[in-house]
């Protein structure tokens, strides 16, 4: 039986490790919106804002923040998705937006994608072998046939069996559903995963079994994860390092012992404070402080969290603040 994505080898972390995988340098994504008449609403709207971070082999970066923060956004342009308005990103050192043809085909192969909802982001007229079966149909022009090993071989990897391939997606459940979605992610070898809120959708007790099984793939074939999710806790077991995003700006990033050891913006501790506890007083905090400063308010000027900061100081009206370093890799954008 052929495993297809048994070509990475997991010694190599420390050698690449110098140089990222992904350097996203300084992106922008603007939306322009219809203006109404007499309307004094934006012209646009800014989904991500002036964002910089990287991905090295191995490792995961978890994105963490509200929903509409421009997490998902973020994603899509690294996937080359969506273009950004401006800035740069690059993997391997090339840029994904200047890349020639053959540059581009690897990039698609090395990079991939896995979804929110595995109800929606399989076809439904499509069998299991299929499905994981198309990446290799669509870069490397194989048949089902050529395949048959490598399906075989992929499904088991996930924790489903070949038995299943000639299944369709309704007879699958949500968790299988997500294992199928993983194998077709991982079927080319890739080096870097997005994986956009793949847990969410489903039950508790299945979630953790999803987690594990994207951790156990990692160790395995020495994977590198951009992992975008709203719960901290999934994020703390997840991440070897954390971007704490808000308005589209990434206010926080550091290692994950760091932001969850020493979170130093309000939001980061606003964040953690929202996670319920057992004794409810974690969800007592939450309606305190996100209710009294008004859901979803930012302000154009100065610091887009001040309206909802309880501790903005009177310089966070009217100067935003640029990110600097506290320690060694733990950065913060805030003018305390």
């Amino acid at each position: 039986m052929i495993i297809h994505i048994n070509l990475f080898a997991a010694g190599n972390t420390t050698e690449i490790m110098d140089a990222p995988l992904l350097s996203v340098q300084r992106i922008d994504k603007s939306f322009a919106l219809k203006r109404k008449f007499f309307s004094s609403a934006p012209d646009a709207c800014h989904a991500v804002r002036d964002v910089s971070f990287e991905i090295h082999a191995g490792e995961t970066l978890g994105l963490v923040g509200e929903s509409g923060c421009g997490k998902t956004t973020l994603a899509r342009m690294v996937a080359r998705i969506e273009r950004p308005s401006s800035g740069k990103i690059y993997y391997r050192g090339i840029d994904i937006f200047g890349a020639k043809q053959a540059e581009l085909r690897e990039y698609r192969q090395k990079v991939q994608y896995i979804f929110q909802d595995p109800y929606a982001s399989l076809n439904p007229r499509m069998s299991a072998g299929a499905i994981v079966g198309e990446p290799f149909r669509i870069h490397e022009g194989r048949t089902d046939g050529e395949s048959r090993g490598d399906l075989d071989g992929l499904l088991k990897m996930v924790g489903l069996s070949s038995e299943q391939k000639n299944r369709y997606p309704h007879e699958f459940s949500g968790g299988q559903r997500q294992r199928l979605g993983i194998a077709r992610a991982i079927a080319l070898n890739p080096e870097i995963v997005i994986a956009d809120e793949p847990v969410s959708a489903l039950d508790v007790s299945v979630q953790a079994q999803i987690l594990n099984l994207l951790k156990d793939l990692q160790d395995r074939f020495n994977l590198s994860y951009l992992f975008i999710s709203h719960d901290m806790g999934v994020i703390r077991f997840m991440s070897d390092r954390v971007a704490v995003m808000y308005g589209g700006r990434i206010v926080e990033i550091g290692p994950n012992e760091a932001i969850f050891g020493n979170p130093r913006h309000p939001y980061t501790r606003m964040l953690m404070d929202a996670v319920p506890s057992f004794t409810g007083q974690a969800v007592k905090r939450e309606r305190e402080v996100f209710v009294s400063f008004g859901e979803g308010e930012r302000s154009e000027t100065g610091c887009l969290f001040w309206p909802r900061c309880p501790e903005a100081l009177p310089v966070c009206r009217e100067t935003a603040p640029g990110i600097a370093g506290i320690v060694d890799g733990h950065l913060v954008a805030c003018h305390r």
